[in-house]
């Protein structure tokens, strides 16, 4: 080929090539001083890197490494879960963010995100034995055994680590639930020590079935943490009634047929944390041609996209988007549905504060579908209270059982006003249900998104019903 036709050697693709190359040796630069310990100068390079490229992946799966390394693990978490959104089967990604998922005591979504990723790589041993530590983080011990011993019987050396686990599974499974309660704690306090969390200590009184112990530690970390936040989410309370009548009032629109276009439906899944998302995605995403986006950017981006090309100042909210730009979101939307799930049926999106939203987003994405799910109200009250979380300001409410009530009503409220403003995009999904009847909560919301049925087994779910039972008279004492 002559250079003249020769389409590499055009002014703008040696340009593209010079500025691939660039960013390439930042990224090599940025790697070099991870690996040699310099791990402030590494976060910043990686940082002034996504700064120009957002969405390099390889650059948030680094900037993951370091925080790791760093001991952020929260802000880990989130670089990992932004580089899941953009590729959602990095093999990298998906093994760091399901350990960083156990660390933060995070399983559901750590199972979710091994289990993905065994299915793109099924000779992982890294990946099997992270998940491995999440069936026995869960108790499921017998799981736990068995990918622990076929992993024993892939390889040729020795692992000591392996192996304990592997007896301490044989161990637990051997001991009734009395003696296993008085060793857990027993042994899990000579680990904390003094050094321990009441989060860290609360949890180890939980798994043991000491309830009272373990309340009084609950009690005593978020006594600790909320106060602050607490007020602050008090303080919002007139908007969040202001919402509720802003979506009762909506108006209602004939929700366009999902085939009316080629790109996938949009199957978004809103509900409080601990309330099933992760699980719900994990059966909708089971069957061929779904793509899961888990925890996914890709509105957020949207978003931000529509408002800096048409030169507006970048605002957070929905609201914020002005009328005449609906179907420049939506060209952008489609553009990245086609991006991210190329080929697919389905592209699933799960967010809490997705609820606040949908009234807006059936009107910008007409073909999306909403399944908002809802639990008993006191074991989502127990898993709320039990989680640690610190910093993050919108779930402020979670550090006293009364506002967490409070939320879970007001959350539940909007639920029901949208399900019936748009009886044919949104339904409910009950925790309970999905656990009793997996297949047919898939056949329910594969309906409601006109995808037909699937003849696929579904992925074994942990059961937590019922797990605040032993704690209803500390929850009832706390609301009165």
């Amino acid at each position: 080929m002559s250079r003249a036709h020769d389409p590499l050697a055009s002014p703008r693709a040696a340009q593209s090539a010079h500025v691939l190359a660039a960013a390439l040796m930042e990224f090599e630069n940025a790697k070099h001083s991870y690996q040699s310990g310099n791990l402030r100068l590494a976060k910043k390079q990686s940082e002034v890197l996504l700064k120009k490229y957002p969405d390099y992946v390889g650059a948030l799966e680094l900037v993951g490494s370091v925080l790791i390394a760093l001991n952020q693990p929260r802000k880990a978490f989130e670089a990992y879960a932004t580089a899941l959104s953009f590729c959602p089967d990095s093999p990298p990604a998906l093994l760091s963010y399901g350990k960083i998922c156990l660390q933060l005591g995070r399983t559901e979504a750590a199972r979710d995100a091994l289990e993905t990723l065994l299915k793109l790589t099924p000779g992982n041993d890294e990946a099997k034995r992270a998940l491995a530590s999440v069936h026995f983080e869960c108790r499921d011990y017998a799981l736990a055994k068995s990918l622990l011993t076929e992993i024993l019987a892939q390889i040729e050396r020795d692992d000591d680590a392996t192996e304990a686990l592997l007896r301490e599974c044989d161990r637990r499974m051997d001991i009734k639930p009395t003696g296993t309660s008085i060793a857990t704690v027993s042994e899990k306090n000579c680990v904390l020590g003094d050094s321990g969390s009441d989060y860290e200590r609360a949890k180890v009184f939980h798994q043991a079935g000491e309830c009272a112990r373990a309340w009084e530690c609950f009690i005593a970390a978020n006594r600790v943490e909320g106060r602050a936040m607490i007020a602050e989410w008090q303080s919002e309370a007139e908007q969040r009634q202001s919402l509720l009548a802003e979506v009762r009032n909506a108006p209602t629109q004939p929700s366009r047929p999902i085939n009316s276009d080629a790109f996938p439906v949009s199957i978004i899944i809103g509900g409080l944390p601990c309330s099933g998302k992760g699980a719900l995605e994990g059966l909708i995403g089971a069957a061929p041609g779904i793509k899961r986006g888990f925890d996914s950017h890709i509105l957020n981006k949207t978003l931000l996209r529509t408002l800096q090309t048409s030169r507006c100042i970048p605002r957070p909210a929905l609201s914020d988007l002005p009328v005449e730009l609906n179907s420049d979101f939506l060209r952008f939307y489609n553009a990245a549905l086609d991006r991210h799930a190329p080929g697919a049926n389905g592209f699933t999106i799960r967010n809490q504060g997705i609820v606040a939203n949908a009234h807006r987003l059936s009107f910008l994405i007409p073909s999306s579908r909403f399944v908002f799910m809802k639990r008993d109200v006191n074991d989502l009250t127990l898993r709320l209270f039990m989680e640690d979380f610190t910093g993050q300001g919108d779930m402020a409410f979670t550090f006293d059982v009364k506002t967490i009530r409070n939320q879970i009503n007001w959350y539940y409220s909007l639920i029901d006003i949208l399900v019936e403003k748009f009886p044919k995009s949104c339904r409910v999904v009950q925790y309970e249900d999905m656990i009793d009847n997996p297949s047919s909560i898939v056949q329910q919301v594969r309906t409601l998104c006109g995808l037909g049925l699937a003849d696929v087994e579904p992925p074994q779910l942990d059961d937590e019903r019922g797990v605040a039972n032993p704690y209803i008279r500390f929850i009832q004492t706390a609301l009165s």
